[in-house]
């Protein structure tokens, strides 16, 4: 059952139990800690396309993305799913790497993308990314340091997909939308 209602002003919807069961406290520090967690922004650091499989990932400064199908001159453009792939900063600093290691197309900073859900909406520049999934990392990680790929496990960034037309640059704000 889903709770729709107001209090004090404030709409609080859809809210993914029955209200009875639950105080009107309870149901303000659910809608509240939500919209801490929705509300994350960060930056974009860094952008790449991978023009050929295998090929070192091109840094550029700025991308078309197109809706469903990805950014333009990847590889992976026009793929159903798993468009782009996104990764935090954070975890190249953690694992001493550098900025296109893990085969990232965006790398944001302020964000913690291994946290976000299947489902969960970013706005970044003006393009709206649906995540659909945590990417697993592979054996070919092992070739950038021993055991990378056991030690990385959960933090190798999020698959997404394009859900509008836009560009994304460099510089570009990052926000976790709201996603009751």
């Amino acid at each position: 059952m889903v709770t729709i209602f107001y209090l004090g002003g404030i709409h609080l919807n859809l809210i993914p139990f029955p209200l009875k069961s639950l105080s009107i406290q309870t149901c303000m520090l659910y809608y509240f800690e939500r919209k801490r967690w929705n509300n994350m922004t960060g930056k974009v650091e860094h952008l790449f396309i991978k023009t050929t499989r295998g090929a070192t990932m091109k840094p550029v400064s700025r991308v078309r993305v197109v809706s469903a199908k990805g950014l333009e001159g990847d590889i992976s453009f026009g793929r159903r799913s798993r468009q782009l792939l996104i990764l935090e900063c954070e975890v190249l600093d953690e694992f001493d790497l550098n900025p296109g290691d893990l085969r990232e197309n965006i790398t944001l900073s302020g964000i913690k993308i291994s946290n976000l859900e299947s489902g969960s909406h970013l706005k970044i520049g003006d393009v709206r990314i649906e995540i659909i999934g945590e990417c697993t990392p592979c054996g070919k990680l092992n070739a950038l340091r021993d055991n990378l790929q056991n030690s990385i496990e959960g933090q190798r960034g999020m698959f997404g997909n394009a859900l509008n037309n836009g560009v994304i640059s460099i510089g570009d704000t990052a926000i976790v939308l709201d996603e009751f």
